[in-house]
């Protein structure tokens, strides 16, 4: 018979595997968003004063999405999911 925990566990397992593919375009979508090119600056650049801390803002949320990304990844590689985790990663790479 499973523990309470170990059931926990396997459901909150389940929960992170069944949302694996929503997580994955959402944050698609998301870094693609805050991806700049040449000539389209964001809007957060494009108001911007070039000053240090408009620059740092800009990249706040990048460095949050990508620790986001990272956390993600390093779940599904924990819990023996390789190749979503190999999904989480390329998505890391490809926003680095």
């Amino acid at each position: 018979m499973e523990t309470n925990g170990k059931r926990y566990f396997a459901n909150a397992d389940g929960i992170f595997l069944k949302k694996a593919q929503f997580l994955e375009e959402w944050f698609k979508a998301l870094c693609s968003s805050l991806m700049e090119t040449p000539d389209q600056p964001s809007a957060c650049m494009a108001t911007s004063t070039g000053n240090r801390a408009d620059l740092m803002a800009t990249n706040v949320p990048k460095e949050l999405v990508q620790k986001a990304l990272k956390s993600l990844y390093d779940v599904y590689e924990s819990s023996n999911h390789r190749s979503v985790a190999e999904r989480f990663e390329k998505l890391i790479r490809s926003f680095s």
